[in-house]
């Protein structure tokens, strides 16, 4: 049925008008909600970019103690180093096999599923990664790391951790002059970090203390990812940085 019969010619020619500027804006609103969607992938984009980039920070943060161990004339260092490279097959590096592989101490802390929830059950034990965790990272977080190779350095944490409140627990006349040298240093940076009450902590040098553990940049990875799904966050002391537990 056509609406504009019966209708005199300045009235078809209005309706004719309203349906023309009709077209016009739903045409602009289109074009409108295109520009939206753009801006919104753009919007993801960045805050994506904003992710790795708060990410390669804390990474730099923790090679900031590496820096010291960096030669002054790092430049002659590199040509001297490809000069010899030159002349020789090299090996694979390192980061080929120890990215996927668990670390040396921690095979000796590999431990049984009833070890393992007595460990979780423990208070001053970091809780496991679990896959869904680790599946879930950005890729550029986690690369080539699985739950396993996380776990791995978890339990040398929590072997240390276990040693070192073992130790803060018992009285200074039962322990050894070793382990007394280690309760005190403890005490002083628990009071002067302001470590509260039922907060537990380890630091690089503990896990070397306790485990003969140091830590390296496949450990540093790990220790980003577990920052990042809230079992540690960092606290600084003078020049030491604390793990403090979440």
């Amino acid at each position: 049925m056509n609406i504009l019969a019966g209708l005199n010619e300045g009235n078809v020619h209005c309706f004719k008008k309203l349906e023309k500027l009709v077209s016009t804006i739903k045409a602009r609103l289109d074009q409108l909600a295109s520009i939206m969607e753009a801006k919104k992938s753009s919007i993801i984009e960045a805050e994506n970019l904003c992710e790795k980039l708060d990410y390669y920070q804390q990474y730099l943060e923790h090679l900031k103690p590496y820096s010291a161990d960096l030669p002054d004339d790092l430049a002659d260092h590199f040509q001297e180093t490809n000069t010899q490279a030159a002349n020789e097959v090299s090996p694979p590096p390192q980061s080929w096999t120890r990215t996927l592989a668990t670390p040396a101490v921690a095979r000796s802390n590999l431990k049984t599923e009833t070890q393992i929830s007595d460990e979780e059950d423990n208070e001053c034990c970091i809780p496991h990664v679990s896959v869904e965790e680790v599946n879930s990272l950005h890729k550029y977080m986690r690369g080539r790391l699985t739950a396993d190779s996380i776990n791995s350095l978890v339990n040398v944490i929590n072997s240390a951790l276990m040693k070192k409140y073992t130790i803060l627990k018992q009285k200074k006349s039962t322990l050894k002059n070793n382990e007394k040298d280690l309760h005190l240093n403890w005490k002083i940076m628990e009071r002067n970090a302001n470590i509260s009450a039922g907060q537990f902590f380890f630091t690089a040098e503990d896990l070397m203390t306790l485990e003969g553990y140091k830590l390296d940049k496949n450990a540093y990875n790990i220790i980003v990812i577990l920052r990042h799904t809230k079992r540690l966050k960092e606290q600084r002391f003078k020049s030491i940085l604390l793990y403090v537990l979440m």
